[in-house]
């Protein structure tokens, strides 16, 4: 008689590997700085890139629509944004 042996799977499952990338890229924004370039008829004006303030506080990592923020201000994505 023949046996069939199971081969475990080796690796993480894809669902968690996209749940990883999700909080990593969270994270990020926290860390990397936020800014804009300003604009001319959808073209980007040479050097005008300007960095933007984010207010980054406990209330940011629970949900950024909670913080009090103005409207020249980014806002890094919460948990709940996700």
């Amino acid at each position: 008689m023949s046996e069939v042996i199971k081969t475990k799977r080796a690796g993480m499952s894809p669902v968690v590997m996209m749940m990883l990338i999700v909080i990593i890229t969270m994270v990020m924004t926290f860390v990397l700085p936020s800014g804009e370039y300003q604009r001319k008829d959808k073209l980007v004006v040479p050097n005008s890139y300007q960095v933007i303030e984010k207010p980054i506080s406990a209330t940011n990592i629970v949900s950024s629509s909670l913080a009090i923020k103005n409207k020249d201000q980014a806002a890094p994505v919460g948990i709940a944004m996700c």
